[in-house]
């Protein structure tokens, strides 16, 4: 795997002035989850079956985005991130519906391009029936933040954006800090469960169980210090 391709987020400097200390504090958590992520799953390979290069370079493709997405929050652009979030979401469902659920079948076609990829909701409805898959929870979870309707107005220069550059007489972005946070956060997710399914796809369930470790620890981390904040410590 490309670490630099991946991991890359660089530090805050660059467009700290257009970020407030909240998606400041956000962005540096995840760009050290990234980074850690990625030197773990940075030796993993091809593993030899069509479904597992399909499905890994789709798993590749979101984790590369969530590192581009990151960087684009960092130098300001934050209606570019924001549109971000749809094809990593994407690409990660797609990987993980090959990984478990694809029929053999449909391999060859989706190589050949000739078969099409199911709709979003046929998929997640299919990986909802995989067990002791993280997958689910990432999915449900990002859908309940980004619905389907707003995922594709960010991407495609919906009212979602329109209205978010609309401050007065200047025309500018101007996101609601939540959402930039609730995106850097959607980010981390995706990146964590795109490394899992690389490491999984390739037997190393071991390191599948570091990364969300990382993640666990990024989450508690992030919920002491927000307790800590809420009591004035």
């Amino acid at each position: 795997m490309d670490n630099d391709a991946i991991a890359g987020a660089g530090d805050t400097a660059v467009g700290s002035r257009r970020l407030t200390p909240e998606e400041i504090a956000e962005l540096q958590m995840a760009t050290t989850i990234l980074r850690t992520i990625a030197s773990k799953i940075n030796s993993l390979g091809a593993a030899p079956t069509l479904r597992n290069r399909i499905s890994g370079a789709l798993y590749h493709l979101a984790f590369e985005h969530c590192g581009s997405l990151i960087k684009l929050v960092r130098w300001g652009r934050k209606g570019s991130a924001m549109a971000m979030v749809r094809p990593a979401f994407e690409s990660y469902m797609r990987a993980t519906w090959v990984h478990y659920c694809a029929p053999d079948d449909l391999l060859e076609g989706i190589t050949d391009n000739t078969q099409k990829f199911p709709s979003n909701g046929t998929m997640a409805s299919a990986i909802s029936s995989v067990k002791s898959c993280e997958a689910h929870g990432i999915i449900t979870a990002i859908n309940n933040f980004f619905p389907a309707d707003i995922r594709h107005g960010l991407t495609h220069g919906g009212i979602e954006q329109i209205a978010a550059r609309l401050d007065g007489q200047k025309i500018r972005p101007n996101f609601y800090p939540e959402a930039i946070v609730g995106t850097l956060r959607a980010t981390v997710g995706i990146a964590a469960g795109s490394a899992m399914g690389m490491a999984r796809q390739c037997g190393r369930e071991d390191l599948a169980e570091e990364v969300a470790t990382v993640l666990l620890r990024a989450i508690r981390s992030s919920i002491h210090g927000a307790s800590s904040a809420d009591k004035g410590d």
